[in-house]
């Protein structure tokens, strides 16, 4: 299957995953190449986020913003295979794995246009599709039972809060940054 061929099938699963379908996952290919091909769509992807988000006038530097991606995505990925190891699920690391690659690479595109098209709204869907989609991987995809479910987006939420809490002290905010964060 050449990669196009499996993008355009993870495209139809995740649509699948975020309506609830339980045939999702056989559209994602869990196999070494299918786990490959996800990273190198969620990387691509991300290339164009960044570039993306400069061009719209984003402040920093395309590297620091990828180095704050990166440093994101991996303690999210590091809290998710403590989760699985946890609960003696190892099995289901990689299919989840495979599902937020190719859902953030959708998403990213879907959000992009929105963005451009209605930019009051996008933050909202976003919260929204990553709510359904995080139940949904957990149901439909790794057959997590509705507790674990909970608990692995508690463990993600504490990765979360480490990463934010890892880049303020990498790139510090300036003291105008935290004047405009604190004005009323």
């Amino acid at each position: 299957m050449s990669f196009i061929d499996e993008a355009q099938s993870a495209a139809r699963g995740v649509i699948a995953v975020l309506f609830g379908q339980r045939t999702a996952s056989g559209y994602f290919s869990f196999t070494q190449q299918g786990l490959v091909s996800s990273f190198i769509a969620m990387l691509l992807m991300t290339a164009v986020e960044l570039v993306a988000g400069s061009a719209l006038g984003a402040t920093g530097s395309i590297a620091s913003a990828a180095l704050q991606t990166a440093l994101v995505y991996v303690l999210l990925m590091a809290s998710s295979a403590l989760f699985f190891s946890m609960i003696g699920r190892q099995d289901a690391l990689r299919p989840y794995i495979v599902t937020i690659n190719w859902s953030n690479a959708v998403f990213a595109i879907v959000l992009l246009l929105l963005t451009a098209l209605a930019p009051a709204i996008a933050g909202l869907v976003a919260l929204a599709a990553g709510l359904v989609m995080a139940i949904n991987i957990g149901r439909l995809i790794t057959a997590l039972r509705p507790l674990h479910i909970f608990l692995l987006m508690v463990m993600q939420a504490v990765g979360m809060v480490v990463a934010v809490l890892l880049i303020l002290i990498i790139f510090p905010l300036t003291p105008e940054q935290v004047a405009a964060l604190t004005a009323g």
